[in-house]
């Protein structure tokens, strides 16, 4: 999923345009709301970066449910992500 770091100018039409422009399929939801909901969810992730410009891309993945969590920080490519992948998923 995506969170918007800016929700004053990521409207919902926004999103749809961006999802769209990266081929987002129904596995990719892409979420806005109010800036204080925009803040805690940066905060629980701890990608909150002290304002919208200087914000971080994360990414998390796990294998399976009941699986650790692994955070990748910046953003990644697909061939990091699948080395990254591979291995989390063969442990399940």
């Amino acid at each position: 999923m995506s969170i918007s770091v800016d929700p004053e100018e990521d409207t919902p039409s926004r999103l749809r345009e961006y999802a769209h422009k990266f081929h987002a399929g129904p596995g990719w939801p892409h979420y806005t709301g109010t800036i204080e909901a925009s803040l805690a969810a940066q905060r629980a992730f701890d990608a909150y970066r002290g304002d919208k410009m200087s914000y971080a891309a994360v990414t998390f993945f796990r294998g399976a449910p009941g699986q650790p969590w692994v955070r990748l920080d910046g953003f990644v490519t697909p061939d990091a992500l699948m080395s990254e992948l591979q291995p989390t998923v063969a442990r399940k």
